[in-house]
C-alpha cells in the first residue's frame, strides 16, 4: 500500500502514527532546492537535509513578504512548524504555545517559521487576532508539503464530517482539492540538517516544545 493511502486510511480510522513508523527507509536528501518538481513519499528524518523553499509570508512586524529557508538560516537555527489552518483549534494552541516561548527560541539564536496552506488574508487575520511574533508564510496548495512528504489527501468519510462542521478546506486554501499538510514540526540546522523531527497524522497531536527548547540549546552549545 502506498503511504498517502495508508496515511488517509489512518488518519480516517482516527489512528495515531508517528514519525518513526511512517518514515521508512530512504536515504538521506541530495541538497537540492524546491525547484525540482519531486514529490517525497515519506517525510524527513533526523539527520537529512531539507531542501531550500521560497514562499509568500507575514513578518514579525506583520509586514507582508517574502521568506525563504535559507535566508532564515543564515541567521540561526529555524523551527520550521507545519499547521493546517486559522481553523482548526489543535493548530492555534500550538502557535499560542510557540508564542509563549518566543523569546526562550530566540535566546538560543533561532527563529520560528510557521507554515499553511491557507489564503494569505486569512493568515493575516490570524496574526492580528493572536498577535504572533514570528514568520507565518503560506504554502499554496501544498507545494512545499508534497515536497517534503507531509501532504495529506482528505478521505471522503472526513470530509463529509468537515462540511458537518462547515469547516471548507477549498475554500480556506483558495484551491478545489481538500488537501492539507500532516502536521510537523522540525529543528532545522543552519546546514539544512534536520536536528528534531515530529510529524503524526493525528492532527491533535502536537511537538512538544520543551524537547525542541533543548535540542536549540544543544545546537548553541555544540556551536
Amino acid at each position: 500500500m502506498q503511504i498517502t493511502k495508508a496515511l488517509c486510511l489512518i488518519a480516517a480510522l482516527g489512528a495515531t502514527v508517528p514519525l518513526t513508523a511512517i518514515a521508512g527507509s530512504t536515504e538521506p536528501a541530495e541538497d537540492t532546492t524546491m525547484n525540482e518538481p519531486v514529490v517525497r513519499a515519506n517525510p524527513y528524518r533526523v539527520g537529512e537535509k531539507l531542501p531550500n523553499f521560497k514562499l509568500p509570508a507575514i513578518g514579525k512586524d506583520g509586514e507582508e513578504t517574502e521568506t525563504s529557508l535559507d535566508s532564515m538560516l543564515a541567521d540561526g537555527p529555524v523551527v520550521l512548524t507545519f499547521f493546517r489552518g486559522s481553523w482548526c483549534p489543535y493548530c492555534v494552541t500550538e502557535l499560542k504555545g510557540i508564542e509563549k516561548r518566543i523569546e526562550q527560541i530566540e535566546a538560543t539564536g533561532a527563529s520560528v517559521l510557521a507554515v499553511s496552506p491557507e489564503l494569505p488574508s486569512k493568515t493575516v487575520r490570524l496574526d492580528k487576532k493572536i498577535k504572533l511574533d514570528f514568520v507565518l508564510a503560506t504554502d499554496h496548495d501544498n507545494m512545499v508539503a508534497k515536497q517534503l512528504g507531509l501532504l495529506f489527501q482528505m478521505p471522503e468519510e472526513m470530509i463529509e464530517k468537515y462540511h458537518d462542521y462547515n469547516i471548507d478546506v477549498p475554500q480556506s486554501n483558495g484551491t478545489e482539492s481538500w488537501q492539507l499538510p500532516i502536521p510537523a514540526t522540525y529543528v532545522v540546522d543552519t546546514d539544512r540538517t534536520v536536528r528534531f523531527a515530529f510529524v503524526d497524522v493525528d492532527y491533535a497531536k502536537r511537538a512538544d516544545y520543551d524537547e525542541v527548547l533543548e535540542v536549540l540549546e544543544a545546537i548553541k552549545t555544540d556551536g
